[in-house]
C-alpha cells in the first residue's frame, strides 16, 4: 500500500476529524515494516518482565516503582516489541495516552497484562479490555488476556481466580502464566517449573497472530480505507449541500431585490405620469 503524505494526511483530518484514530492506524500500516506486539496493563503486573522472557534477554527494564515512562521498542527477530507505561499510574494520564497511542495504532498484536495476585479485573481494566476485543470482532487484529503471576497462588486459588476471570470476559483469549516458574526452570535445567510456566503456549499464540499480520493488516486497511472514503464522501456531500444552499439564497435574494427595483421603477413611472 503506497504511503500517505502528510498534506493528505492533514486534509483527512480536516475532513474527517473524529476519524483521526482510524487514520493514525492507517498511516502506521502504510510505514511500519515489521508485525509489532504490545504489551499494556496497569503498573506493576508484569508487562515488562513477560517482555524480557518472551524475548530470552533482560531487554526492558524491571522496577518494583514506576520505571517504564515512554513507549520502549526492542526488535528481536523481526518483530517489533513494544513494552507501555502502566495504565492509571499518574493523575494526569499522560502514561493511558502513550500506552493507548501503541495500542490503537502501532501494534498488530496486543497483550493485555493482568496479573493473578490482584484479583479480578477491575472497572477500567474491563473497559479498555472489551474496547480491544471489540475492535478485534471488527477488523481482526488479535488481543491476547495473559494472567501473569500465577504460582503466587496456590493451585485451588488460581484455578477459582481464573474461572472468575474467564467470566468477566468469556470472549477473550486467556493465557495464565508465571515469568518467575518460567525463568527457575530454565536456569535449573527443570523442565516442571518451565512446563507451569506456560510461556511456550503464548509463544505459540503471538506467533500464530504474526504469521497472519500481514493478511489481518490488508483486511484493516481496506476497512478504514472504506470507511474514511465513506466519511469524505458524506462530508463533501453535506459541504456541497450547504453551498448550494447559499446559492439558492443568494438566488432568492436577487429575485426579490429585482422585484422590489421593479416595483420602485414602476412606482416612479407613474408619479412621473401623474
Amino acid at each position: 500500500m503506497p504511503t500517505l503524505d502528510s498534506a493528505t494526511v492533514k486534509r483527512l483530518k480536516t475532513l474527517a476529524p473524529h476519524r483521526s484514530a482510524e487514520l493514525e492506524r492507517l498511516v502506521e500500516l502504510t510505514q511500519a515494516p515489521r508485525p509489532a506486539v504490545a504489551v499494556l496493563g496497569q503498573y506493576n503486573h508484569g508487562k515488562s518482565s513477560l517482555l524480557n522472557a518472551l524475548i530470552g534477554k533482560d531487554c526492558f527494564s524491571v522496577s518494583d516503582h514506576r520505571e517504564t515512562l515512554q513507549t520502549s521498542v526492542q526488535v528481536h527477530q523481526g518483530i517489533e516489541w513494544i513494552d507501555t507505561p502502566g495504565l492509571n499510574a499518574d493523575v494526569e494520564g499522560r502514561d493511558d495516552r502513550c500506552a493507548m497511542q501503541a495500542a490503537r495504532s502501532q501494534s498488530d498484536v496486543r497483550l493485555f497484562v493482568h496479573a493473578l495476585d490482584v484479583g479480578e479485573l477491575d472497572a477500567s481494566e474491563l473497559a479498555l479490555l472489551r474496547e480491544l476485543l471489540d475492535e478485534q470482532s471488527a477488523t481482526g487484529r488479535p488481543t491476547l488476556l495473559v494472567v501473569t503471576r500465577i504460582t503466587n497462588r496456590s493451585a485451588a486459588q488460581r484455578e477459582r481466580m481464573l474461572k472468575v476471570i474467564a467470566r468477566q470476559v468469556p470472549d477473550a483469549r486467556l493465557i495464565a502464566v508465571s515469568v518467575s516458574s518460567h525463568r527457575r526452570g530454565l536456569a535449573e535445567d527443570r523442565p516442571g517449573f518451565v512446563q507451569l510456566g506456560n510461556l511456550a503456549a503464548l509463544q505459540q499464540a503471538i506467533e500464530g497472530a504474526v504469521l497472519e499480520a500481514n493478511q489481518v493488516r490488508q483486511h484493516e486497511s481496506a476497512l478504514i480505507v472504506s470507511t474514511l472514503a465513506h466519511e469524505v464522501k458524506h462530508r463533501l456531500k453535506q459541504a456541497y449541500a450547504q453551498h448550494q444552499h447559499a446559492q439558492d439564497q443568494r438566488q432568492a435574494a436577487y429575485r426579490a431585490l429585482a422585484q422590489q427595483c421593479a416595483h420602485l421603477q414602476q412606482r416612479i413611472a407613474t408619479e412621473i405620469r401623474g
